[in-house]
């Protein structure tokens, strides 16, 4: 309900925890925000390095909740659409951070 919505401050990618923390840390200083919600895979693992960090103030999403759901896709894609942001569809791709285990055991047998 916030305004603006949401605004990322890390983009998902595989990284280490304290250089996540770094990041949002600066990306908030730069933005003047003060408090931000931690989601993803990790996020409840490394929430003390996380909170480690000076700026911003996390709450932390519940478990449950680490998930996209498809009404969360679809309200993010009609706050971009209202702030008049567009994305080629044929452009657009999965970001896998690992390999899937078709690829590993393709990678294994060449």
């Amino acid at each position: 309900r916030a305004d603006p919505p949401v605004r990322v401050l890390a983009e998902g990618r595989a990284l280490p925890a304290e250089e996540l923390a770094r990041i949002a840390a600066e990306r908030a200083r730069a933005a003047g925000l003060t408090r931000a919600v931690a989601v993803g895979d990790g996020c409840w693992q490394h929430a003390g390095t996380l909170a480690a960090a000076s700026l911003p103030e996390y709450s932390w999403a519940p478990e449950s909740q680490q998930s996209a759901r498809a009404v969360a896709v679809g309200r993010l894609g009609g706050w971009y659409l209202e702030q008049g942001r567009r994305d080629d569809p044929v452009r657009l791709g999965a970001r896998y951070l690992k390999a899937t285990e078709a690829e590993r055991r393709w990678q294994q047998e060449n």
